[in-house]
């Protein structure tokens, strides 16, 4: 065989097989961005969206346009070999899945037989202010939504939620990781839910909130800064603030949970 053509194909080889990089196998480098994914939907206000994932980031926000845009990112992450991370070339890589019904958008990373945790999928979404978020079902990775109004579910194994400027019901549950929120226009007829099984909890409300507080940690402690004797409680916390309305029903069996002023 000719050296010129032996050359090629040892180049079409190496290019299409992996890159190796020599690392401390305690700490791996970071995941290599292999696409990014733009759709743009019409969606009007008030309307339903849903957003499953294995591993990433999810950020929401609200804006003033009738349609929502998706940014996401698929990224690979290099795999421990022999004292060595390879980065694998990966002709199939995660699917992006949007599907839209007449009030209804649900996303969906579809993985088929790739492993999950092999790829990191950061989603950034636009949205119409008023929102009805059905459901928001990650893995591993962290939450931030600002800047809606409506309902909010979102359901997280382990990672950080932060909620920013919300109005309305809220409905969170976390395996492991903290829970950070600010409401505002806290109404008579909005349910706010927060259980985090291994983490701190903590709101933020406006001074003139008016609610009925339910609050249970067990191995913590709850500190309120709309209590009549403001300071920490041991274990839990039930009763009316002001006249009462909007229920904050928040459980930490192992963290803490503080309520405080905006």
């Amino acid at each position: 065989m000719k050296p010129n053509l032996i050359l090629l194909i040892l180049i079409i080889i190496f290019s299409f097989s992996c890159v190796i990089v020599i690392e401390n196998p305690v700490k791996p480098p970071f995941y290599r961005v292999q696409k990014n994914i733009y759709k743009e939907i019409s969606f009007k206000s008030g309307n339903f969206i849903s957003l499953k994932n294995g591993y990433g980031d999810i950020e929401i926000k609200g804006w003033d346009l009738e349609k929502v845009e998706i940014f996401a990112t698929i990224s690979s992450r290099p795999i421990y070999r022999r004292r060595a991370y390879l980065y694998g070339f990966y002709g199939n890589l995660p699917k992006i899945k949007v599907d839209k019904f007449e009030e209804f958008l649900k996303i969906e990373t579809e993985y088929k037989e790739i492993p999950e945790d092999e790829f990191l999928i950061d989603y950034n979404l636009n949205v119409p202010y008023f929102v009805i978020i059905k459901e928001v079902n990650v893995i591993e990775g962290d939450i931030f939504i600002s800047d809606i109004s409506g309902e909010v579910n979102l359901e997280l194994i382990n990672g950080d939620i932060r909620i920013e400027n919300f109005s309305g019901s809220l409905n969170i549950s976390v395996d492991e990781g903290s829970v950070k929120s600010s409401l505002r226009d806290l109404r008579e007829e909005d349910e706010i839910k927060i259980t985090n099984k291994n983490g701190n909890i903590i709101v933020f409300l406006e001074p003139d909130a008016n609610f009925s507080i339910d609050a249970k940690a067990p191995n913590g402690t709850i500190k309120c800064e709309f209590a009549e004797k403001e300071g920490k409680f041991e274990r839990e916390l039930k009763g009316k603030i002001g006249k009462g309305g909007a229920v904050l029903s928040l459980f930490s069996p192992n963290g803490n949970i503080e309520i405080r002023k905006l």
